[in-house]
Parts: structure tokens; C-alpha cells; sequence
């Protein structure tokens, strides 16, 4: 609760830090401390790695969304229960880029879109619980 007695949002982020393997969680708050972590993820631990690190976050009801902020593009996969949906980048774009979230994970590159576009994808779910109509989304994400 904040002074107002409204309850404060409260969004759970992991990592995992390559260096030796650790989960890292995080509670997030506001936008601010969004960008904050992903700054921080993308601008000190990947920059460190040999893949970009990415970035889990889950609300209180359950639906997620995994982050990978690439070098060449970021990817985003949103779960809401057993339907998951997917950023859609260049559908031509071939091969993955490999991500490290608690295991190496491929991601195909045809997923990879803009970081400009993300990031506003990104705080409108952290904000509204919903998908962005900004991005263009795909439901093949296996």
C-alpha cells in the first residue's frame, strides 16, 4: 500500500547472471524501475556475456512475458495461461539468435523487432496487463 492506501503494482522479474548462474528476482514497481533493470540487464550483464541475458517478468495473476534484448533486435513472448503470442519482426528474416534466460535459448530471428518498438510494447503490458497493438503479434511460437 502507498500513502494513498491504493496497492502499489508489483511485477516479479528474473535474470539469471551468467557469470555464475544465479537467479536473480527482482520486484517491480513502476516503469521507472522497468527500464531501470533493463538498462541494467542489457547495459552491464550482457555486455559481459557471450549472449545477451534475458529477462522474465510475471504479474499476480499469472500471465507472463520474456524479454530478449538482443544486439541485432529484441524478441518478446507474452503467456497468458496456455496461449502464448509472440513479437513478429522481418517473417523472411532466417536462422536464431541465442539468449541466455535459465538456459541457453534459441529464438528465431523473424521474432526480432526494433528496440524502439519494444520497450513501448513492453511498458503498456507492464501497465495495462495487455498486448500493445503497436507490434505486430504471432500465436506460432514454438
Amino acid at each position: 500500500m502507498n500513502q494513498l492506501g491504493l496497492k502499489m503494482k508489483s511485477i516479479k522479474a528474473y535474470y539469471t547472471e551468467p557469470s555464475n548462474f544465479a537467479t536473480v528476482e527482482v520486484n517491480v514497481r513502476s516503469v521507472e524501475d522497468l527500464r531501470s533493470l533493463i538498462s541494467k540487464v542489457v547495459d552491464e550483464i550482457s555486455a559481459n556475456s557471450d549472449s545477451p541475458v534475458g529477462i522474465d517478468l510475471e504479474r499476480e495473476d499469472g500471465s507472463a512475458m520474456s524479454i530478449a534484448p538482443g544486439k541485432t533486435g529484441w524478441a518478446i513472448v507474452a503467456t497468458f495461461g496456455d496461449e502464448q503470442r509472440c513479437s513478429i519482426g522481418n517473417k523472411e528474416a532466417g536462422g536464431v539468435e541465442a539468449f541466455y534466460f535459465d538456459q541457453w535459448t534459441e529464438i528465431p530471428k523473424s521474432w526480432l523487432i526494433p528496440e524502439e518498438k519494444a520497450l513501448p510494447a513492453i511498458e503498456e503490458w507492464f501497465e495495462t496487463g495487455k498486448l500493445s497493438d503497436r507490434i505486430e503479434w504471432g500465436a506460432d511460437c514454438a
